[in-house]
């Protein structure tokens, strides 16, 4: 009981984040853009960098960076339709390549890095909490308001514009929040979990579901059991807590393929 009133922050954390990465990870599978979110974690590194090495408050620095970045992909990706990833290599390199450098450079040059890359979700304050649960709010408002043109919107842009439904509005709206959830959630994570978040629980839940929303309530189940089980072995273990989940994902994701063949070759015979 003791041990759970110390990880409490923790654990909210792990529901909260479980959330966010249900709902925003079915729209990065299903826009097919897990590659734009792998790019702003990595571009988001400059202005971390940029904070660290001139002693700035980092959430004023890194929110507005990481909401440029996405305009500027969205830009990119929809209103110049340019489906080449070259341009958000170079942006992302950029980035990168910049703020490792200025973390480099910076007083608590270690500390910085590898807080960044692999995140600590064991050391989220309270403060880091009320963040993340704003974030949820956010997230859970765009669903509220934009559920069904969210769903028709990804799953047949064509019919959705005969409906003249706005999607690039949506769309606009959801590289927002793919970009604000992937700053805020980055010190918690990492980027390499980051990454496997937004991708793995939903390309499992799409594979296993049968439509839009199962498909999000599978993925934040999956996201919240892998927590729980890298949480525990993490703890029992002794071991990294980011390569742990990222490893329970791959192995969810090894073991669905094998569900999935099972179930096909059962139903031929």
């Amino acid at each position: 009981m003791e041990s759970v009133f110390i990880f409490k922050d923790t654990i909210i954390s792990i529901f909260i984040i479980s959330l966010v990465i249900g709902l925003i990870g079915s729209i990065v599978v299903l826009k097919n853009v897990t590659s734009v979110a792998g790019s702003i974690s990595h571009a988001i590194l400059g202005s971390i960098g940029l904070a660290s090495f001139f002693n700035l408050n980092p959430w004023i620095v890194n929110i507005p960076f990481a909401l440029a970045i996405g305009l500027a992909f969205f830009y990119i990706k929809i209103i110049l339709n340019n489906k080449d990833d070259y341009i958000t290599s170079i942006i992302w390199s950029l980035g990168a390549s910049i703020g490792i450098i200025l973390l480099y450079l910076s007083k608590n040059k270690s500390l910085a890095i590898s807080t960044y890359l692999f995140g600590n979700i064991l050391l989220v304050s309270p403060i880091d909490n009320l963040i993340n649960f704003g974030l949820l709010i956010l997230v859970l408002l765009f669903f509220l308001f934009f559920g069904e043109e969210i769903k028709i919107s990804i799953l047949d842009e064509e019919y959705a514009k005969t409906l003249n439904l706005n999607t690039n509005l949506i769309t606009f709206l959801a590289y927002l929040l793919i970009s604000l959830s992937v700053v805020i959630l980055v010190k918690s994570l990492g980027i390499i979990l980051l990454i496997a978040l937004f991708s793995i629980p939903s390309l499992i839940a799409l594979k296993l579901s049968k439509n839009f929303y199962t498909m999000i309530l599978l993925s934040i189940v999956i996201s919240l059991i892998s927590f729980i089980l890298g949480f525990l072995l993490s703890f029992k273990f002794d071991l990294p807590l980011s390569s742990l989940i990222t490893l329970i994902l791959i192995v969810f994701f090894i073991f669905s393929n094998y569900i999935i063949i099972y179930f096909r070759n059962y139903r031929k015979n």
